[in-house]
């Protein structure tokens, strides 16, 4: 998503699927045991690209935030929303090419 070795990958997945959506939880303890990385969850499908979300999401991000946050996520709505440990907007469309993929506040990349 980020590392410039990624960059054929992504250019890959501009070209030929659709993101729509990709959630950050690089801060989330995500995994049962303790361990080096920095997940997330990211949603591709074959298709022109349309609308993604993306979300950023805290240390605070819970199970009750992961229901609210897919909930909203799957039916268009807002374009943004906001919650414990999380907060999300849905952008027109994608980053396109081998662009890095959009980090921090999703905010800052309106």
């Amino acid at each position: 998503m980020r590392n410039q070795y990624g960059g054929e990958l992504r250019k890959l997945v501009a070209r030929d699927y659709r993101v729509e959506a990709v959630w950050s939880m690089h801060d989330v303890n995500a995994f049962e045991k303790s361990v080096s990385a920095y997940p997330a969850i990211t949603i591709l499908s074959r298709g022109a690209q349309g609308e993604a979300v993306v979300a950023e999401t805290t240390r605070q991000f819970t199970e009750a935030g992961a229901q609210e946050l897919t909930a909203w996520t799957l039916r268009p709505s807002s374009a943004e929303t906001k919650g414990v440990g999380y907060r999300a907007f849905r952008f027109p469309g994608w980053f396109p090419g081998d662009e890095m993929w959009p980090a921090g506040d999703p905010a800052a990349h309106r």
